[in-house]
């Protein structure tokens, strides 16, 4: 996903988390050398919810279980595991499933991540 992209998201770390401090600032300013590779990361994930063809509200709807994206989907999740490990993976699934298209794509995105590191669905 493309800077553009992202601001035409609205995906703006200051402006996604407000201004009171929450785990999630903090796990996000003990990365700040690596601000743009994680929002680069959560822009990805939000295009794979909103590029699914699949009406957002349908309950069989799995966008992150597609086989399509299921190795690009593991990737980004142990790239953040990597970077910041669990509670960074935490933050970048709190972050995105605010953008995402459906209200299950969350939870499907948690079982597409289950097994790297400490995540479990």
């Amino acid at each position: 996903m493309n800077d553009q992209l992202m601001k035409a998201l609205g995906i703006d770390f200051a402006i996604t988390l407000g201004p009171e401090p929450t785990p999630t600032h903090e796990v996000l300013a003990a990365h700040k050398d690596h601000q743009r590779e994680i929002s680069l990361y959560i822009g990805e994930l939000i295009s794979i919810s909103w590029l699914d063809p699949t009406d957002g509200f349908d309950e069989d709807r799995k966008a992150y279980l597609d086989p399509a994206h299921r190795d690009r989907i593991w990737g980004i999740g142990n790239e953040l595991h990597n970077l910041g490990g669990y509670q960074l993976m935490l933050s970048a699934h709190t972050i995105s499933r605010g953008y995402m298209k459906g209200p299950h794509d969350a939870r499907t995105l948690e079982f597409a991540w289950n097994g790297i590191g400490e995540w479990i669905a």
